[in-house]
């Protein structure tokens, strides 16, 4: 396969097994000593953004069942050859709060997603509640390649 694509398709336990074992090599994670009990889910046959988005409520509901939060990794699938970029998600994180500035110059809600609120209300790819809380969600933004808006 490396000889004639350039490359290699990891199986899902290589997938496991490196997840799992950079997780507990990353030093600065205080989270690693659960290391070998991360789920590693692969959903590299994923290719619409809907099953995308079905996915990750899917990774969520796993994540947060129950009383015991369970670490959950999904790998999607990387780049095509001939792509620039594969799927990417532009938000950093599944679950993130807005930030908004007030007229004052404080800051309501995450001060660490100011300007990715901004960026998504001046792309119109968002409208915030009109009641503006510490705690407004933000959607989950997410661009796939030949698709011209995310």
């Amino acid at each position: 396969e490396i000889q004639n694509t350039g490359t290699y398709v990891h199986t899902s336990d290589e997938l496991e097994l490196g997840a799992r074992l950079a997780w507990r090599n990353s030093a600065k994670c205080i989270g690693r000593i659960a290391w070998n009990t991360l789920m590693v889910r692969d959903s590299r046959h994923i290719e619409s953004a809907r099953e995308v988005f079905a996915d990750v409520e899917e990774h969520l509901r796993i994540a947060t069942a129950g009383t015991n939060i369970q670490s959950v990794m999904t790998v999607y699938k990387p780049k095509s050859r001939g792509e620039a970029w594969g799927m990417r998600f532009w938000s950093s994180q599944f679950v993130r709060y807005a930030g908004y500035r007030e007229e004052d110059g404080s800051i309501t809600g995450d001060p660490g997603n100011l300007e990715f609120t901004e960026f998504l209300v001046k792309r119109k790819l968002w409208t915030p509640p009109e009641d503006r809380t510490h705690f407004d969600v933000l959607p989950l933004v997410l661009k796939v390649p030949g698709v011209a808006k995310p």
